[in-house]
């Protein structure tokens, strides 16, 4: 083999021998089984041992030596496996090729070896002999040597072998026979291929060469299949793919160039440039060749434009004709004038152009293939080649070419001139015809034609005919014609040239003396080279088949069963000579297989019985009777002696009587004469046995046949009756123990496949080698034979996957709770009852579990927590499988939601959230609503509501209005109306009533008057009651029943009118009357003529009425009928025109007729026709010619650009990127019909699409009309990239601009940035953080919020402000990673904007505010979407301003009203307050009168206005308000009157804020020193204003400059803890706290510089991601921080009261 060495045979992947090597031939592998590691894998199982019975070794297994093995085999063990691959394979084959790895331990013994069977007949084998290792129908490929300690030699072999086997499941089996135990030897694989029939053929009738392939493929000069031909060498004929060098038997390739990207730089000089024009070789003068698409071609884009080139080329050798093939290429804008030329030889030029080519690329290069075949014999080919095109130019429209081939087809050897390539004109001198040889047509019929050496050879002596050395077609006499060649028959061996049949007793031979075969059925073995008869069998001459010994023997030699070796193992047997029989008087019993004692008066016997006699003994004076021993004539029987009888007669001695002529008479009478049938012996007769006639005591007489003998029936004993009917031998009674007739066996029993069943030998099914009823062999599929018993059994192979015999189940593994134990159905451990015909559990062992399958399964639900046996614990059961309620479906511990459970450990809850509490199942329980029916387990409120209450985010509220009274109404009248006796479900009179009891009024205010308990304004009285029914109170005209009268149009009026219909305004300066609104686009009848919205005079309507242009001669309604025209022209179709248009060609009376060539007359104008609707734009080409930037008529062009897209990136949000695509011009679709089809086919370059989405967003979308088009692209990355990832944007349709250009480019790329990816496992945590943060930010605002209302306004303000100070953070210009991103979420909840989208009223405050469009600021602002508009977002604070200054105003009624119902308590439960041992009524007491006495401050405060009580109110809004002024001061960019009014107002609010912090500090400056605590919250008030101003202008003025906002905002930060340590008056460990916090909030705004990509900071994404936990840690601690230092108090308060109770 080719870099290997010398090889006896190929291997089995590279069949193909050919020119001295083994060539690669692409076969199919069909199984590949390989010994594994370990030891019980399912395919290891497979495999089963055959033992050897004289030498039974269970040790075989699979063992590591070097290499995984299964043995050691020793003697005549073996093994053996099922193959089912074969039958599935559903391509042709040719032979079935065979690799069989074997292990050698040790040398093996002289003439021994290890044969290898399918289908238990024998195919090959591998032996030693005097000569060495020999093989039989194989050949050793490769022997490997290791070391080994235990034997001599340690051997790994590859055998191959190609047989002919049938496409079926078949039985490998290797089989040793070695004659001692010092070697041995394993197997290590085995594989088998699809012989000498190829990869994805259909038919193979020949070795090497496929007939036909099958669908998709094509046959192959190698007689392979392949798949496609499209290869820049092949050409497709038929089903046959060719290559050029494969067109003729004779064919050869002179060149192969530019066929990759190999240089070589000698082709410089084989190129001859001829000439050249314009501008070529950009690369250097002297480098002809360029890479494009991988390949390396000649000229392309750099070096060739316009020039032309030639090359000669020799050919020496006689040939006939040439192919010559190569690929062009065109530059991406190869001119439609462009040409490519090339001329072979004398042949006509011939040129191509991109108007016709191959193939066009993404990047517009465009490939076209050229294929000639021409008659060629001179020695020299010269061809030239030429880039040809005046718009040529190098760098787009440039040529090249490559796969450049030139095959040469040449004459037949010895030839030195030919017409093709069977005609030879010229012979050289050597050519001899006689030798020479160019076809099988020219060889003999026993010869066979080499094309190698053009001879014809002799075929193999066994064929007679041939075509190739492996190919017979007939063969010579006594071989047999096969794939595998002439071979001899299986039971045939070779010898000088002929097939000789093997001898008789072999199935199969090597020779006439040595067999390799024998069959089982002919009860041989085969030992030492011969098929020898089996033990208790005997040869007969001429029969293969050895006869069964006499069942005496154990070994006999024939001629017949009795003539014995040995004898069976029989007590008391005994062997004279050649014979095996039981001693005198005995006889043998087949019940106890021994030699049993006769009847006692037997000489010999065939039965224990006294009528089982042969003979008798006669010295016992007894004769033979029949069967019988009886005593002889003058003896009778006393007690089993015979004795002599007496001489004088006695009657009563029966026995001395005896026979005479058909009388009896005394013993000592004497007899002369008998009667007929009878003879006279010593005095008596006896009857004559063998007269045939039946006398006296005979039963039968039949000259002693197998009937009679002795004259009596001689029966078995199992014999029912027995007389002259019997037929003899007796019918076989089977199962009697006795062996008789043609039983070859008795057992005693009616069980099938016991080894006898039906006294004849019988095995199992399964086995494969049955011997006298025992079994020796079970290859069947599934079972192996247990050696280990007796007698042998086939038993089941466990873990094998095949489930046969009485297995269930087979699932390879020793689990038992899978359901499946040693095969058999198994319940788990747990199930108490088991039906174990279906594997299904019935029930389970212990409560709480319920029978599933072949298991018990928990009971989630039930309420009982189980765990038993480590299967389906659970940890909790609440009775029910909800989730997220504590317990999940599946009874295990569960987080509840976070805004029930604040702090989850381990899926244990250790806090809950207000309004819940903490269970000793560490579940959150709601605290109970006396509304509630069912309180939610999951989440805050109420499932289930009790009647007359409603669920509104899970809390029972009453139904006010459904006329039902719940325990928290007064009343319910179904209504909301005001003043009827019930209002909110309260009773309730008008707030004119003066007495209200129960909601009946029973007196009325001054003005009033009561009717039907209701009180009613006075009309006419003069005084105006407001709020109700009076608007007025005067009688005229304007004043009709207390009602005002409005003039016309006016909806609502008051002394004037306040608010018109729709289209109408009040007229406050003049009239007070509703006037139209002129520029409102509504059209008032009576009132207006039209309205365009707009106050443009001329353009048809000014000032709502019609108005015309102003040269306008007629005018109706707006529209101009007719305008004065200028001289030599006239008015036509609503425009003035010439007399006489432009490429007009005739012209009557001022109007044109008919227009010149080319022009169509369209409304009096004479239009190109060179774009109609039919798009006949084809068709004026040849009168304009419309290039890239370029118009053409004729000579004359003009400049029009083509239109061109172009990519714009905008910006990047984490994992999204956003780009746009735009157009210079305006452009519209080409083609109406494209429009339904994909707009543009957008992808990542070498980015698998499932890791990215796009979406594609039209801004302008692309139409039949011309307009500016743009669309937003949309990229999502799903994964993390380490390159920066490359967009590719092609518009799919052809769009033209006014001009009908098309766009230049359609096809766009951009480089995107790195995605900025975070897996699903950092969101759920930045998720958990931000909930974390929400929950925190609520508590805070909560307490504080509770603090407000208890008097503690300090505390309030510094929680709003600590958390509004977080808020704005999160504008820190840096790009922070999208887990922080999501951790700001969270801070919504402090923004009014969301709140405002929450009640859809975003429309109305514009209204409001009068506000247009909003004001974007720059950087991260534009994150977020604020709107810098000041007025807009200043709102929310004057609307609270408003509510504030009204409580002010109303703050004495509100006192009056807290007292009075203060004193309705107090006078209430008197009791309860008068009891001074309460301390809970004592705490509410003191309570009441602390907010009590903070209402007085209130009104004492608003009352006494002063600077300070205004300052206070600004200190409270600074952070919200100082943000948006300095915020729209930094963006505006308008100047109307409105953006005028912002200013001033954001002026003044700025100004404000600074005059108030300078106040501030000079009301600090002391007269004279002291530690006034007023003085000193004064300074920290001016310090946290300062403070407040600086971090705005650092956030918003330097949001372009990072690094100083980072430092600066870190700075302040640390100020603040100078500041805080020295002017905080407050507990020590208070000021802890808040200067801790400070510092961790200087090093959050330092570290955000970690965010800028700086060559310091040039982090990865990851690390960036864990620097946003960072941060959000810090943030949370932070946050976490001032809850606790809010709490504190009040937990302090709480421990203090405790303690004193």
């Amino acid at each position: 083999m080719k870099y290997v060495g010398c090889k006896d045979i190929c291997d089995i992947y590279s069949p193909l021998y050919y020119n001295g090597f083994c060539q690669s031939y692409p076969v199919q592998t069909i199984a590949s089984n390989y010994i594994l590691s370990k030891p019980f894998h399912s395919e290891n199982l497979k495999w089963s041992i055959i033992y050897d019975p004289l030498h039974i070794d269970v040790s075989p297994k699979v063992n590591y030596e070097y290499y995984y093995f299964y043995g050691i085999f020793r003697f005549n063990s073996g093994i053996y496996r099922f193959f089912y691959q074969l039958s599935t394979y559903s391509y042709s084959t040719y032979l079935i090729g065979f690799k069989i790895t074997i292990a050698l331990f040790g040398d093996i013994p002289l003439n021994c070896g290890i044969q290898f069977k399918i289908n238990n007949t024998y195919q090959a084998s591998i032996y030693r002999n005097d000569q060495g290792i020999q093989t039989h129908r194989l050949k050793i490929y490769k022997v490997t040597t290791y070391e080994d300690s235990n034997y001599t030699s340690n051997q790994k072999y590859d055998l191959i072998t190609y047989l002919d086997i049938p496409k079926s499941p078949f039985l490998f089996s290797a089989v040793g026979n070695y004659t001692d135990d010092t070697a041995g030897w394993g197997m290590v694989s085995i594989e088998f291929t699809s012989g000498y029939c190829c990869k994805y053929c259909k038919l193979c009738e020949v070795p090497f060469k496929c007939i036909s392939c099958i669908n998709g493929f094509y046959l192959y000069r190698d007689g392979t299949c392949i798949n496609g031909c499209s290869q820049p060498y092949q050409k497709l004929n038929g089903s046959y793919c060719y290559d050029y060098d494969d067109e003729t038997p004779y064919s050869k390739y002179l060149i192969q160039e530019y066929i990759n990207s190999a240089t070589d730089p000698g082709q410089y000089s084989q190129y001859t440039i001829i000439s050249q024009t314009g501008l070529n070789f950009l690369k250097g003068l002297d480098i002809y060749y360029s890479y494009w698409q991988g390949y390396r071609v000649f000229g392309g884009p750099f070096v060739w434009a316009q020039a032309q080139f030639q090359r000669i080329h020799n050919i020496i050798d006689p040939h006939h004709s040439i192919t010559i093939a190569f690929y062009i290429l065109y530059g991406p804008q190869f001119p439609s004038d462009g040409i490519f030329k090339y001329t072979i030889e004398n042949n006509s030029q011939v040129s191509k152009s991109t108007a016709s080519v191959f193939l066009s690329y993404a990047d517009g290069t465009k490939i076209d293939k050229v294929y000639e075949k021409i008659i060629h014999n001179s020695n020299t080919l010269t061809i030239t080649w030429e880039c040809f095109g005046q718009n040529n130019e190098p760098i787009y429209a440039y040529c090249g070419f490559f796969n450049y081939y030139i095959a040469v087809h040449y004459c037949q050897p010895y030839c030195l001139k030919c017409s093709d390539q069977n005609t030879c004109e010229i012979w050289n001198s050597t050519y001899d015809s006689t030798i020479v040889k160019f076809s099988q047509d020219e060889c003999l019929s026993y010869q066979y034609f080499d094309k190698d050496t053009f001879r014809c050879l002799q075929c193999p002596l066994t064929c007679l005919t041939c075509t190739s050395k492996i190919d017979c077609q007939l063969c010579q006499p006594t071989y047999t014609q096969t794939k595998q060649g002439c071979v001899c028959l299986l039971d045939q061996y070779e010898n000088l040239n002929q097939c000789l049949n093997c001898p008789n007793e072999c199935n199969q031979c090597l020779s006439s003396t040595y067999c390799v075969e024998c069959l089982i059925q002919n009860n041989r073995q085969l030992k030492n080279g011969e098929c020898k008869c089996r033990d208790g069998y005997y040869p007969i001459e001429e029969d293969p088949q050895c006869q069964l010994c006499h069942q005496y023997c154990k070994t006999c030699f024939g001629p017949t069963s009795s003539d014995c070796l040995t004898c069976s193992a029989i007590a008391r047997i005994e062997q004279i000579e050649s014979t095996c029989k039981c001693p005198t008087k005995t006889y043998y019993s087949d019940a106890l297989q021994k030699c049993s004692d006769c009847y006692y008066s037997c000489q010999t016997c065939f039965s224990s019985t006294i009528d089982g006699c042969l003979s008798c003994d006669p010295s016992q004076n007894r004769i033979l009777k029949g069967l019988i021993c009886e005593c002889a004539s003058g003896y009778y029987d006393v007690l089993n002696i015979c004795t002599e009888c007496p001489t004088a007669l006695d009657t009563n001695q029966n026995q001395c009587y005896k026979q005479c002529n058909n009388n009896q008479i005394w013993h000592t009478i004497t007899c002369d004469t008998c009667a007929s049938g009878f003879e006279l012996k010593v005095g008596q007769c006896y009857p004559i046995c063998g007269d045939l006639q039946i006398t006296g005591y005979e039963q039968c007489d039949d000259n002693n046949t197998n009937l009679c003998f002795n004259c009596q029936f001689k029966c078995p004993i199992h014999c029912q009756t027995c007389d002259s009917t019997t037929t003899l031998p007796c019918p076989d009674y089977c199962g009697d123990g006795i062996i008789s007739g043609n039983e070859e066996c008795e057992d005693g029993n009616n069980i099938q496949y016991d080894g006898c069943f039906d006294c004849k030998f019988q095995c199992q099914l399964e086995c494969t080698k049955c011997i006298k009823g025992e079994c020796f062999e079970c290859a069947t599929n599934g079972w192996y034979i247990d050696p280990t018993v007796s007698p042998w059994i086939c038993k089941e192979r466990c873990g094998d996957l095949i489930i046969i015999g009485n297995e269930q189940c087979d699932d390879a593994n020793s689990n038992d709770t899978d359901g499946c134990k040693d095969c058999k159905y198994f319940c788990r451990i747990g199930c108490s009852s088991c039906d174990y015909n279906t594997n299904t559990c019935l029930s389970c062992e212990f409560p709480g579990f319920v029978p599933y399958s072949y298991y018990c399964k928990n009971d989630c639900g039930d309420g009982l927590v189980v765990n038993h046996y480590g299967f389906f614990e659970e940890q909790c059961d609440d009775g029910n499988t909800i989730n997220y309620d504590g317990c999940s479906s599946s009874c295990q511990f569960q987080c509840q939601p976070t805004t029930i459970c604040i702090n989850c450990i381990d899926n244990r809850c250790v806090k809950c959230d207000f309004g819940y509490f903490l269970t000793s199942d560490q579940i959150c329980k709601q605290i109970s609503q006396s509304s509630c029916l069912i309180s939610s387990t999951i989440r805050f409120g109420c499932d289930t509501c009790k009647h007359g209450y409603r669920k509104v985010d899970q809390q029972c509220y009453s139904i006010c209005g459904d006329k039902y009274v719940t325990d928290d109404e007064q009343c319910d009248d179904g209504n909301l109306v005001y003043g009827d006796g019930c209002h909110f479900c309260q009773f309730s009179c008008q707030d004119s009533c003066l007495n209200c009891i129960k909601g009946t009024c029973y007196d009325c205010q001054d003005n009033y008057e009561l009717i039907q308990s209701q009180c009613y304004p006075k009309c006419g009285d003069g005084i105006i009651v407001p709020f109700l029914n009076e608007e007025c109170n005067i009688q005229n005209q304007l004043c009709i029943n207390c009602q005002f009268n409005c003039y016309p149009y006016c909806l609502k009026c008051d002394l004037q009118c306040l608010r018109c219909e729709n289209g109408f305004k009040v007229d406050f300066n003049y009239s007070n009357q509703c006037i139209p609104i002129c520029g409102d686009g509504i059209v008032i009848d009576d009132f207006e003529d039209c309205d365009d919205q707009n106050d443009e005079p001329f353009d048809g309507c000014f000032e709502c009425k019609f108005q015309c242009q102003q040269n306008c001669q007629e005018c109706l309604d707006g529209i101009c009928l007719q305008e004065y025209c200028p001289s030599g022209t006239i008015w036509i179709n609503n425009s003035c025109l010439k007399l006489c248009i432009d490429n007009c060609n005739i012209c009557e009376e001022e109007q044109c007729i008919s227009c010149i060539s080319n022009y169509q007359l369209i409304d009096n104008q004479c239009i190109l026709q060179n774009y109609t609707e039919n798009n006949q734009m084809n068709e004026g080409k040849n009168r304009i010619q419309i290039y890239d930037n370029q118009l053409c008529r004729q000579s004359e062009c003009v400049l029009s650009k083509s239109p061109q897209m172009s990519l714009l990136y905008l910006n990047q949000t984490f994992s999204m990127q956003y780009v746009q695509i735009n157009f210079d011009q305006q452009i519209s679709l080409l083609n109406p019909q494209e429009k339904s089809e994909q707009m543009f086919k957008i992808s990542i370059l070498h980015l698998n699409e499932k890791h990215y989405v796009l979406t594609l967003y039209p801004i302008q979308d692309l139409t039949l009309d011309l307009q500016f088009v743009q669309y937003e692209i949309a990229i999502e990355f799903l994964i993390s990239l380490e390159t920066q990832p490359i967009l590719q944007v092609q518009l799919n349709h052809q769009a033209i601009n006014s001009n009908y250009q098309q766009i230049h480019d359609y096809n766009q790329s951009i480089q995107l940035l790195n995605p900025k990816f975070i897996s699903e496992q950092f969101k759920q945590s930045s998720v958990k953080m931000q909930k974390s943060n929400k929950g925190l930010m609520i508590g805070a605002i909560s307490i504080s919020v509770i603090c407000l209302l208890s008097g503690e306004g300090s505390i309030f303000v510094e929680t709003l402000n600590f958390l509004q100070y977080q808020s704005f953070l999160r504008f820190i210009n840096v790009d922070y990673p999208e887990n922080l991103y999501i951790y700001y979420k969270a801070q919504e909840l402090l923004t009014i904007e969301q709140y405002i989208e929450f009640l859809d009223i975003q429309e109305y405050l514009k209204y409001i505010t009068f506000q247009e469009k909003s004001i974007q600021p720059n950087g991260k602002f534009q994150l977020y979407n604020l709107d810098a508009d000041f007025v807009s977002q200043i709102l929310p604070q004057i609307f609270q301003s408003l509510t504030f200054i009204i409580l002010l105003l109303m703050s004495k009624k509100l006192y009056l009203l807290f007292q009075k119902s203060l004193v309705l308590i107090l006078n209430t439960f008197p009791q309860f307050f008068e009891n001074k041992q309460s301390k809970f009524a004592q705490i509410i007491l003191n309570q009441i009168h602390r907010i009590n006495k903070k209402l007085k401050f209130c009104i004492h405060w608003f009352f006494s206005l002063s600077l300070n009580t205004i300052r206070t109110f600004f200190y409270f809004n600074s952070w919200d308000v100082l943000f948006k002024a300095i915020l729209f001061l930094k963006n505006f960019r308008n100047r109307d009157i409105r953006a005028l009014i912002s200013i001033i107002l954001s002026g003044l609010v700025s100004g404000s804020y600074i005059y108030f912090t300078l106040y501030t500090f000079y009301q600090y400056i002391p007269k004279k020193q002291n530690n006034d605590k007023f003085k000193q919250q004064l300074k920290l008030m001016a310090f946290e204003l300062c403070r407040t101003i600086q971090f705005h202008i650092f956030i918003i003025v330097f949001q372009d400059e990072p690094i100083l906002q980072c430092v600066f905002l870190s700075m302040n930060n640390i100020l603040q803890c100078i500041i805080i340590y020295k002017y905080k008056c407050c507990h020590k460990l208070e000021k802890i706290i808040l200067i801790v916090n400070e510092g961790l909030l200087s090093i959050y705004t330092f570290t955000q510089l970690l965010y800028l990509k700086i060559a310091y900071f040039d982090l990865s994404q990851k690390s960036i991601l864990f620097i946003g936990f960072f941060h959000m840690c810090i943030l949370l601690f932070t946050l976490g921080v001032c809850l606790i230092k809010e709490f504190l108090p009040f937990f302090v308060n709480l421990i203090k009261f405790i303690l004193k109770k």
